[in-house]
């Protein structure tokens, strides 16, 4: 596994927890795999984002973290948010924030280094390749 395998790894299981911390561990746990890294293999099946360690798909659809712009309570759902992104700033990992795709499906992303880019832009068009 590479370091840029590992990065993407650890800042999954990073955004993973910080939702829990927001929202409570789900009822279904199977639920959690509903925040995956853009850089997993499960992911770029899926194509919503381009394979990038730096970012970590949140799909809602699941019921357990909810769509931030849902009208039901909008206002707590971004809380819920804004309290995910100050635990990963909190926990070190630095200027992260989040953006929708959709109703069901959000990103959470961070900046990396420079040098990294090269790697995942292959990894981007060995992605485009299949």
């Amino acid at each position: 596994m590479s370091k840029v395998d590992d990065f993407a790894k650890q800042f999954e299981d990073a955004v993973r927890a910080a939702f829990v911390q927001a929202y409570g561990m789900p009822s279904d746990p199977d639920a959690l795999r509903s925040i995956r890294s853009t850089w997993s293999e499960e992911s770029v099946k899926q194509g919503w984002k381009d394979p990038d360690p730096r970012v970590v798909l949140i799909g809602s659809e699941y019921g357990w973290v909810q769509d931030p712009w849902s009208t039901d309570d909008e206002d707590n759902q971004q809380n819920a948010w804004a309290m995910a992104m100050e635990i990963l700033k909190e926990d070190g990992w630095g200027d992260v924030a989040w953006e929708s795709i959709n109703a069901g499906v959000h990103y959470v992303y961070i900046m990396l280094p420079s040098e990294w880019q090269e790697i995942m832009f292959k990894r981007q068009r060995d992605k485009r390749a299949w």
